[in-house]
């Protein structure tokens, strides 16, 4: 099912009052990100009641409020605003890479290996990342977006591609995963990302937080 994003910009003044707002080819609402207000921190924590890591918000350079996960199951998109920016960019030549495929069909190179056992479910992790087509042109970049993804592996949150491909990592490792589009978003567009996109990552994991 196609989405249609309607982006409400307004001056940062009245950024409190204006939301992005994302659809439903039906028009049925699927999500809203809200503005900022004045004064709140770049991020917010959530937890549960025993006091557990439940979840964090971010607000980019807009003061949008976006939950962190672009590559979420859950439709979240990254603001058309970003997408100049990442056009801007120079490509990368990424004939380079010599990839090895694990056992979920992703295709994984290591950069650097990093420190200690693999991640695995449980963790919390922080990642900085470049996402990139095929053709070495970003579509994503913590960068530019000023947003890293912070997740707990195995809650569900993220693809399942994702994380599976960082439970082949280390706490300050680095390297690339592809993703295939059937293991991605499929036949679907989704923000910036046409259909049938094989993805292209360049990730830097760190954990933050050893499953108990």
């Amino acid at each position: 099912m196609k989405k249609l994003i309607l982006l409400l910009l307004a001056s940062p003044t009245l950024l409190m009052a204006q939301q992005d707002s994302i659809f439903y080819d039906t028009g049925e609402l699927m999500n809203v990100s809200f503005y900022r207000e004045p004064g709140i921190k770049k991020s917010r924590s959530y937890y549960y009641k025993t006091g557990e890591f439940k979840g964090e918000t971010f607000y980019d350079r807009r003061g949008v409020m976006n939950d962190g996960y672009t590559l979420s199951q859950n439709g979240d998109t990254i603001g058309k605003s970003f997408v100049p920016l990442f056009n801007a960019q120079a490509k990368k030549d990424l004939s380079f890479i010599a990839w090895e495929m694990d056992k979920s069909r992703i295709s994984i190179s290591m950069e650097e290996k990093g420190s200690g056992k693999k991640l695995m479910k449980g963790d919390q992790v922080e990642v900085w990342y470049i996402g990139y087509f095929e053709d070495g042109s970003q579509f994503d970049n913590s960068d530019i977006t000023s947003v890293k993804v912070k997740l707990t592996l195995g809650e569900g949150r993220m693809l399942k591609s994702f994380e599976d491909a960082l439970q082949e990592f280390r706490s300050g490792s680095s390297g690339y995963i592809r993703i295939p589009y059937h293991l991605a978003y499929g036949d679907q567009v989704m923000g910036n990302l046409p259909a049938k996109s094989n993805l292209i990552y360049y990730i830097k994991p760190k954990r933050v937080k050893s499953r108990e």
